[in-house]
């Protein structure tokens, strides 16, 4: 007996570890280029910057030093506006000219 458990024939076989593994690039998937961002009107941009920056300002200058009334009152002011706009402007989502019944075609 050689020593060797296997005879040379079967160290030398052909199983799932003994081929080359497949390249990565080859099977990446590359998804397609987002679309673009929709635009925003003036009006909905300034409701967004009310909407934050009216807190926004209150944490910075409570931290900074004080708050008068008159910029307190401002900043919910313009966070209470900013939410309002946004909330009238919302888009029911349904399309207009669709009639009174939005039900299924039988």
């Amino acid at each position: 007996m050689s020593g060797a458990p296997w005879p040379p024939a079967a160290r030398a076989g052909r199983g799932p570890r003994d081929s080359a593994a497949p390249d990565p690039a080859d099977e990446h998937y590359v998804p397609p280029p987002p679309p673009p961002l929709p635009k925003l009107d003036p009006i909905t941009k300034g409701a967004w910057v009310a909407l934050f920056g009216g807190p926004l300002y209150l944490l910075i200058a409570t931290a900074v030093g004080g708050v008068s009334g008159l910029a307190a009152f401002l900043s919910v002011a313009a966070f209470v506006g900013g939410f309002a706009v946004l909330v009238l402007r919302m888009d029911n989502g349904g399309p207009r000219d669709s009639g009174p019944d939005d039900g299924a075609v039988v």
